[in-house]
């Protein structure tokens, strides 16, 4: 009889080494396997901070812009929220627009003329501030625990006409 016919399964020792580098393989496919499946998720979250206040600040450049005056103290500490106003001058006529904006809960809210709607969400914080015709906003966005996106900008109001 040949060597290979007396042969008929594993050795003790060999059982004991596939168990070995199964032991060892293991841990680092799980480690993959949950970073595979977490990675994506932060960065969703992450982008959504981030074009939670893009949207935002596209409000804010496009009103502040427009403002001829604000509620806002010259060289005072930040405040949550601002009241801004203007007049345009059409054809002859004038329209004055009165424009706030205020944190509810985790909203922005942008009320313009009486009509409020919602120009930002899972907002943690906002803060307003005047120096001279400059205005200063921070915003900062949690659309989820650990994930944070804080921008600031600041503006100038328009000239009287």
């Amino acid at each position: 009889m040949s060597m290979l016919a007396k042969e008929r399964g594993a050795t003790t020792i060999e059982i004991l080494a596939g168990v070995a580098i199964l032991a060892i393989i293991t841990p680092v496919l799980g480690s993959l396997i949950h970073g595979a499946l977490t990675t994506p998720k932060q960065t969703v979250l992450a982008l959504q901070a981030t074009s939670g206040t893009g949207a935002t600040f596209q409000w804010l450049s496009r009103d502040i812009t427009q403002a001829q005056s604000s509620n806002l103290v010259n060289g005072a500490a930040g405040v949550s929220s601002a009241t801004f106003t203007w007049t345009d001058y059409y054809g002859g006529g004038q329209t004055s627009h009165s424009l706030a904006y205020s944190l509810d809960g985790t909203n922005l809210q942008r009320t313009l003329n009486g009509v409020t709607s919602t120009v930002g969400r899972k907002i943690t914080d906002v803060t307003f501030a005047r120096a001279g015709e400059t205005i200063t906003v921070s915003v900062t966005a949690s659309p989820a625990t650990g994930v944070t996106d804080q921008k600031t900008i600041r503006l100038y109001l328009r000239a009287n006409a």
